[in-house]
């Protein structure tokens, strides 16, 4: 298994992904058709839900 290290714009890209409507695991698609890594459905909430918590 890929060991996979959030950045700024990831975190960005999965929360403006969010804010248009998608669901985790539309999120999860287009993550992994634009940076090629399989993402969690729990790590996406994890993020979309962070913004939230600031």
């Amino acid at each position: 298994m890929k060991y996979f290290k959030w950045r700024d714009k990831h975190i960005e890209r999965v929360q403006e992904l969010s804010q248009q409507g998608q669901t985790a695991k539309e999120i999860a698609d287009t993550m992994f058709k634009e940076i090629g890594v399989n993402l969690s459905q729990r790590s996406i909430r994890h993020y979309t839900s962070s913004k939230e918590n600031i």
